[in-house]
């Protein structure tokens, strides 16, 4: 996935949008039980940021990077630490992940799925290998989500985001620019045209 390509999505490839009310949405609702375990696993990552937080230095008023630097890098060591066992899958279980890849479907297929791609292809990252409990890489950009995907999407704790890395989606713990989870092909490549995305059906 080469960087930009998000940017190059669906322009003839996301076929009819779902009809809002329809049997096909409520088809793709995701089950409440699931979005339950989700939220507990969100809140079960940010209890632990929290405590890990309680033994990092307060973050002062400062303008001084390196200062800033240092403090981030304490509190991700210590975050990795706390998360030695951490793997894939954690917080976006199977059934998680299936839900999600629904919610994408319906938002992305709907009549505002091409402009929300068009969207979050602004300022794509290049593709690079994702791992828990990795550090973003440092200059990459994080793009832009569409508020209508966020809107779908349940909402995170103040700590975590929602990004795509190429069809990928990722948890990402902002201040401490680390990923915490995150879901192979959430949208998927076209491989009927290599330069587009589409929602995974």
């Amino acid at each position: 996935m080469t960087k930009g390509l998000l940017a190059d999505v669906l322009l003839g490839a996301l076929g009819q949008p779902v009809p809002a009310g329809s049997a096909a949405e409520a088809q793709l609702r995701p089950g409440p039980d699931t979005l339950v375990e989700f939220r507990q696993r969100v809140d079960g990552y940010a209890a632990l940021r929290q405590e890990v937080t309680k033994t990092t230095p307060p973050m002062v008023p400062t303008t001084d990077v390196a200062h800033i630097l240092s403090r981030r890098a304490r509190l991700v060591q210590r975050l990795k630490s706390a998360r030695g066992e951490a793997r894939k899958g954690d917080i976006f279980a199977p059934g998680i992940s299936a839900e999600f890849r629904r919610l994408l479907l319906l938002e992305l297929t709907g009549p505002n799925g091409k402009e929300a791609l068009v969207r979050m292809g602004e300022a794509a990252p290049a593709a690079f290998a994702l791992s828990v409990n990795a550090s973003y890489p440092e200059g990459e950009p994080m793009g832009a989500m569409s508020p209508g995907v966020l809107r779908r999407l349940p909402p995170l704790p103040a700590s975590l985001q929602y990004r795509f890395v190429g069809p990928h989606l990722v948890l990402l713990d902002v201040a401490a620019n680390l990923i915490v989870d995150f879901i192979t092909d959430a949208i998927w490549v076209d491989p009927s045209a290599s330069s587009h995305l589409a929602p995974r059906p």
